[in-house]
């Protein structure tokens, strides 16, 4: 039986974990076992903890990089993930201008138009009751009794 993967205090460096490839786990190995919720050591399935590099992107708020290595050497991994890490980190720049912002983000920023005052709130809704939008899928159809109890936005004009 294997030992269970750890990276001893002097060897961690940056963006290097133990992760476990377990079908009930899959997740950054600690000290404690996420199975059983023991300590690492007593972990029943030693054999599928791997050696994992995450690398964030710079300039994206969540985007990041993964590799597995296949080795279970410390010793072996660690000159890998630097090189990985270098690799990422000098591709950032084909990333930043290849990659333009998402088409959610460019509609919020479009079509936000935040009303600054009571003003405009009262405007907004009174077109709204008289079905004034601009957007098709927008639009309302009322029925007949209902149209006649639009006389509000009359008044207020």
């Amino acid at each position: 039986m294997e030992k269970p993967l750890q990276i001893p205090p002097g060897k961690k460096i940056k963006h290097l974990t133990v992760y476990c490839r377990h079908k009930e786990c899959k997740t950054n190995v600690s000290d404690i076992c996420k199975c059983s919720g023991k300590d690492i050591i007593k972990c029943p399935h030693p054999e599928k903890h791997v050696f994992k590099s995450y690398v964030p992107v710079s300039g994206s708020s969540n985007e990041r990089r993964t590799k597995q290595y296949d080795s279970r050497d410390i010793n072996e991994v660690i000159p890998q993930a630097i090189e990985f890490e270098k690799s990422v980190k000098e591709n950032q720049l084909d990333i930043k201008i290849d990659a333009p912002t998402s088409k959610r983000k460019r509609e919020k920023v479009e079509t936000e138009n935040i009303p600054t005052s009571i003003a405009h709130v009262l405007a907004r809704f009174i077109a709204y009751q008289a079905n004034e939008s601009t957007k098709p899928s927008t639009k309302r159809t009322f029925t007949r009794t209902y149209q006649g109890h639009g006389n509000f936005s009359k008044v207020i004009r």
